[in-house]
């Protein structure tokens, strides 16, 4: 499953042959390692544990020494290139900002290889109340998890940088006895254990992941702070981390595990940068879905020349390429690629039971979406808004993007609201969108002609009268009815539109139906639809009643709630329609 790096950094632009994280701190090339002052430590599996340690002609046999040990600011541990380890490394101690502890590689051939035994409870590296570390030249493989950068009640930690890393073939996390603070089985993880009150404490600044490779895995790369409590029982929200970085991840097949679930998971993080980077099959199963990258928890997220693609359909809910979850803000998508997704390419959501669970002001632009969507999960958009939390009104902006349907998908819609989400100057460069077929249509030209429409409640001086049928709402639970017998034939793809203008200070309205079934109205068959607010003038609203259970057989008569909450304002409708795609 391996992916030639060579072709991966070509790919995404990078061309230098060695690589510097920056100047005059940490140099790492095929032929060795430059580290900063301190002392140097050296383990090769050819070596002694009665050895000193401390020079390559006399180095350490295994790990017992170096996890015994509590490394000092400008310390440096060497592993000898072409040897493989089975044991667990860590690494214990802090650096400075003048002085990193570095783990690095040296002498000539492949990296240094930690493989485990693939067991649940296996790790390769645990970096222990790391600040100002830096990790580079290391291969891990085959356990529970790889490498896991862990903080035990430890606070205000800054500058863990890991770059040449790759990792891969870890899962089969499933019981909790086997994961000490680990959720998932991932290549990269960040976790621990804290005390302090939801948004008091940061957890780690300057965390930066660069020219990694993952694979095989069940999640990937992972911030795994989101699912943990506070000691007042509240999730961690935004600062846990702040200014991480992420560029040249090259994350593919992360598919193996009975639960894979992501590729990139970021949660509780504050400024946050992912560039130049791509995620291929970055998922297959778990129970409450999956996505190849998830954002949950965070603020001032970007992602820039990022490609998601191939997430693989399953039986399980999702199946997207990116997922805003929960509370998000000032997220940044630009410049990205999202193709074959079996699920959208972007999903967004907001999980129950949070307080603020809405993504607001998001940005996606630049951007090209080519054929997601196809399992049709959520619905049928590219860009999907889910209508998870009744009220959720999430806010952004959608431009100069570029997309490709899948056949019966669109690009942007879904049942929740998506009237603080504003479109332009997108452009479909595939097929184009075909129009739906009519099925019954009402439109008020005439002026006092109501085409068959009653007044049911709630409503006075219904009238058409410059081509809409208008109303004034005066009561609660207002309605008007379509004419009766309609015999419409409900099929896949049959659905309401309403072009409308909203003059109340309701959130939604409502359409019920009944078919040729029923005796009578119940709220079994109706469908909400969010409302632009009153200053927006006239909007076209398509209300996909494909999610209720009885939207079937012949339907007889329709019912449209122009509003529902308000009791006040007034309404006006240009046009009703029934439509197939």
């Amino acid at each position: 499953m391996r992916q030639s790096r060579r072709r991966f950094l070509h790919e995404t632009g990078r061309a230098a042959a060695g690589l510097t994280l920056s100047p005059g701190v940490l140099r790492a090339s095929a032929g060795g390692f430059s580290p900063a002052a301190g002392k140097t430590y050296y383990v090769d599996t050819a070596g002694n544990n009665q050895n000193s340690g401390t020079s390559a002609t006399a180095p350490w046999k295994d790990f017992t020494p170096i996890n015994q040990h509590t490394f000092s600011p400008g310390d440096s541990l060497l592993l000898k290139r072409g040897c493989v380890w089975r044991e667990e490394l860590r690494i214990n101690g802090a650096g400075n900002a003048q002085q990193f502890i570095t783990v690095a590689a040296y002498s000539e051939g492949a990296r240094p290889k930690i493989q485990r035994d693939g067991k649940p409870t296996d790790r390769c590296l645990r970096l222990n109340n790391s600040s100002y570390l830096k990790v580079s030249n290391l291969e891990v493989c085959d356990g529970g998890a790889g490498i896991v950068i862990f903080y035990d009640h430890s606070y205000h930690n800054q500058s863990v940088y890991l770059d040449d890393i790759v990792a891969h073939d870890f899962k089969n996390i499933e019981d909790p006895a086997d994961r000490g603070r680990v959720t998932w089985s991932y290549g990269i993880g960040v976790t621990g254990v804290e005390d302090t009150p939801n948004n008091e404490t940061c957890v780690l600044s300057d965390l930066k992941i660069t020219n990694t490779e993952v694979y095989n895995t069940g999640a990937g790369i992972a911030l795994d702070w989101g699912n943990h409590h506070c000691v007042d029982r509240t999730n961690a929200s935004r600062n846990k981390f702040t200014d991480v970085y992420m560029e040249h991840l090259n994350l593919h097949d992360n598919t193996v595990d009975g639960t894979s679930f992501v590729s990139l998971f970021l949660t509780s993080v504050t400024r946050c940068t992912v560039r130049n980077s791509t995620i291929q099959r970055g998922a297959r199963y778990a129970a409450t879905g999956t996505s190849a990258l998830q954002i949950m928890f965070s603020k001032d997220v970007t992602l820039n020349n990022v490609t998601i693609s191939d997430t693989p359909f399953n039986a399980c809910p999702d199946n997207t390429g990116l997922d805003f979850e929960c509370d998000n803000e000032d997220v940044m998508v630009d410049g990205c690629t999202f193709k074959n997704n079996a699920g959208p390419a972007i999903e967004i959501l907001a999980t129950p039971g949070y307080l603020n669970p809405t993504t607001r002001n998001f940005v996606i632009r630049n951007c090209t979406f080519l054929s997601n969507n196809s399992a049709r999960k959520l619905g049928n958009n590219q860009i999907e808004v889910a209508n998870w939390v009744q009220g959720n009104r999430p806010t952004g902006k959608i431009y100069n993007n570029k997309y490709a349907n899948a056949p019966n998908t669109l690009f942007f819609g879904g049942d929740g609201n998506c009237t603080g989400i504003e479109l332009e100057q997108n452009s479909n460069i595939g097929k184009p969108e075909a129009e739906p077929t009519v099925l019954q249509s009402w439109k008020f030209n005439s002026d006092g002609n109501a085409v068959g429409w009653q007044n049911g409640a709630g409503i006075s001086q219904l009238r058409v009268s410059g081509g809409s049928l208008n109303g004034i709402v005066n009561n609660i639970d207002p309605c008007i009815f379509s004419t009766d017998r309609l015999g419409v034939a409900i099929t896949p793809g049959t659905f309401v539109r309403i072009r409308m203008k909203n003059a109340t200070n309701a959130g939604f309205g409502q359409i019920y139906f009944i078919t040729d079934a029923d005796v009578g109205w119940n709220e079994e068959k109706h469908s909400d639809f969010w409302l632009y607010p009153a200053a927006a003038g006239f909007h076209t609203y398509d209300v996909d009643l494909s999610s209720v259970a009885k939207w079937s057989g012949v339907l007889r008569q329709l019912r449209v709630d122009p509003e529902q909450g308000a009791a006040s304002g007034s309404f006006s409708i240009e046009l009703i329609q029934i439509l197939r795609r």
